[in-house]
């Protein structure tokens, strides 16, 4: 399957977005553990 660049960039953004709220969920969790 081809993408194009702005489906790819798209595809990017959602990612590091989970990411992002991922990593400020595990850090809530850190810090208050």
């Amino acid at each position: 399957i081809f993408y194009s660049d702005q489906d790819k960039e798209v595809f990017l953004k959602k990612l590091k977005r989970n990411a992002n709220k991922i990593f400020d969920d595990l850090s809530d969790l850190l810090s208050h553990g």
